[in-house]
């Protein structure tokens, strides 16, 4: 596996942006609207659940070909991310809940960050966590796909 720096995460971020930003033959691209920021909440909210429950199908039809999840200095593909979060799963119980989006769109890419509570049960103990993630999403035919994520421990102010 690579391993991932800030830089690299930055570098990642602004060539998406960057590309996004070039002007597309053939297309208009709408203003983002009100109804983009519900979609993108629902989109990420649905993949949180989806995630907790190993929904394969769910997870492919919301994420991007490319996709990738940074998660504790590891990148993961889609296969490598399905692994993992199968191996958690086997562990127990997870649920997820998102929620204080704050989100940007350009054009046809979106970045949000949020907080993710995270109950994981075991038989023997049960495990809160609260999470900032953060996504980067484009918007296809299809509606907003995620391209990239980050997750990490959300420390205490």
């Amino acid at each position: 596996m690579i391993k991932v720096t800030k830089r690299l995460i930055i570098i990642s971020l602004v060539a998406i942006l960057v590309y996004s930003c070039k002007e597309k033959s053939n297309e208009e691209t709408a203003a983002p609207t009100a109804a983009d920021v519900t979609t993108i909440g629902t989109t990420l909210t649905n993949f949180s659940n989806a995630l907790a429950i190993v929904d394969s199908t769910t997870l492919r039809k919301l994420a991007s070909p490319n996709f990738v999840l940074l998660d504790e200095g590891k990148d993961y593909d889609y296969p490598l991310m399905i692994q993992q979060i199968k191996t958690i799963h086997n562990m127990g119980t997870m649920t997820r809940k998102p929620q204080m989006f704050r989100t940007v769109i350009h054009k046809d890419v979106a970045w949000s960050y949020y907080q993710v509570l995270v109950n994981f049960r075991t038989q023997q103990k049960s495990i809160d966590l609260n999470l900032l993630e953060s996504a980067v999403l484009e918007k296809t035919k299809e509606g907003w796909v995620i391209v990239m994520m980050t997750t990490a421990p959300q420390t205490v102010k």
